[in-house]
């Protein structure tokens, strides 16, 4: 099997694969996400599996999965590292992801691979590789943001002077804002807004009518940095450009 994978480190990327890997398997490391597409696209092999850094790429999987499914490529991606590295239901939701993503449903043939895999990422050798690098990119992202703070802010109180938005859509922004590094459920959204019915649909309704608000809003004013991203379903992020 083919293995490509794009992430922070090389080193990281070969002792993972080291870790699961066959004799018959074959490794590929591309430095960034234009060197992973053109290989993946037109290169003259087809590979097996997709690995991505989860701390350079939990922004543009949606991308890759969309643009790999509109060449009609297929291949499975497994994101690895970051929040994913502790996951007890790690291999369920490759299966899931890929699934949904490709509209498929034939992974569970790869699910000794995917074993091989989560032992290897469970093995102390690799954990203690990836945490060291997590903590060097969690380093830079710190002073990063620290940097960017006070421009987002900025951001975010230009766009409130220039709209007539009722509390309740305020709120949904300064919540998404709040929660911008991750992904943002409809029910967390429900409780932070006290959304309270006898039916959970009509609760869900109520924060899908005010998303949709909220993103005509940004779509109606002029040069607007915001965005909102469905990440899945039932989850959303505010993207700051």
């Amino acid at each position: 099997m083919l293995y490509i994978f794009s992430a922070s480190g090389r080193k990281k990327c070969e002792l993972l694969f080291s870790t699961f890997s066959d004799e018959s398997d074959e490794f590929m490391f591309c430095k960034d996400g234009l060197s992973l597409l053109d290989s993946v696209i037109f290169g003259d092999r087809r590979a097996d599996l997709i690995f991505l850094d989860c701390l350079l790429y939990r922004n543009f999987s949606d991308f890759i999965y969309n643009l790999l499914k509109s060449k009609n490529i297929r291949i499975p991606i497994i994101m690895f590292g970051g929040e994913n590295s502790d996951s007890d239901r790690r291999i369920q939701n490759w299966i899931a992801e890929n699934e949904i993503r490709y509209d498929i449903q034939n992974l569970h043939l790869l699910i000794p691979v995917f074993t091989r895999i989560d032992a290897a990422l469970r093995s102390e050798n690799v954990r203690v590789m990836l945490e060291e690098k997590e903590s060097r990119f969690e380093d830079d992202k710190v002073r990063l943001h620290l940097r960017s703070k006070k421009k987002q802010a900025d951001l975010i109180e230009d766009f409130r002077k220039k709209t007539d938005l009722p509390p309740s859509i305020h709120n949904l922004l300064a919540f998404l804002y709040k929660n911008n590094a991750r992904d943002v459920s409809i029910e967390e959204i429900m409780r932070h807004l006290n959304i309270s019915l006898k039916s959970d649909k009509s609760g869900r309704n109520i924060v899908y009518a005010y998303i949709a608000r909220l993103r005509k809003c940004i779509d109606n004013t002029p040069l607007c940095s915001l965005e909102i991203l469905r990440t899945r379903t039932g989850y959303y992020r505010l993207l700051l450009h």
